[in-house]
C-alpha cells in the first residue's frame, strides 16, 4: 500500500514535468494544462488511497509547481521578447546576432 502511494506520487510529479513547446515565436510551458493534469493525478491517487492528508499535500505540490511554472513562463517570455527585438535590430550583422543569442542564453540562466 505504501509503495503504491509513493509510486502514485512519483507519477504525479513526472506528469507535470514537460518540455516547453513553441506557440508561434514565444515559448509556452503550458502551465495551466500541467496544473490540471497534476490535480487530476491527485484526484486519481485519492480515490485509490483514501488518505486526505496525502491528497492535500499532493494538491499543495501542484499549486507550488504551477506557481514555479508561471514564474518560469514569465521570465522566458520576457527573455524571448528582448531577443526578438535584438535580432530585428541586428538584421544581417552576424556578430550582433551572436550577441543576441548570447544575451538570450544569459537572460534565461538568471
Amino acid at each position: 500500500m505504501k509503495s503504491t502511494l509513493l509510486f502514485s506520487l512519483a507519477m504525479v510529479f513526472l506528469t507535470i514535468l514537460t518540455i516547453p513547446a513553441s506557440a508561434g515565436s514565444m515559448p509556452d510551458y503550458h502551465c495551466g494544462e500541467q496544473a490540471s493534469r497534476c490535480e487530476k493525478a491527485c484526484d486519481e491517487m485519492a480515490e485509490q488511497s483514501k488518505n486526505a492528508n496525502a491528497y492535500q499535500r499532493c494538491l499543495d505540490r501542484c499549486q507550488e509547481q504551477s506557481q514555479q511554472c508561471e514564474e518560469r513562463q514569465a521570465k522566458t517570455t520576457a527573455c524571448a521578447e528582448v531577443f526578438m527585438d535584438c535580432i530585428k535590430q541586428a538584421a544581417g550583422d552576424d556578430q550582433a546576432l551572436e550577441g543576441c543569442r548570447e544575451g538570450y542564453r544569459q537572460c534565461k540562466d538568471k
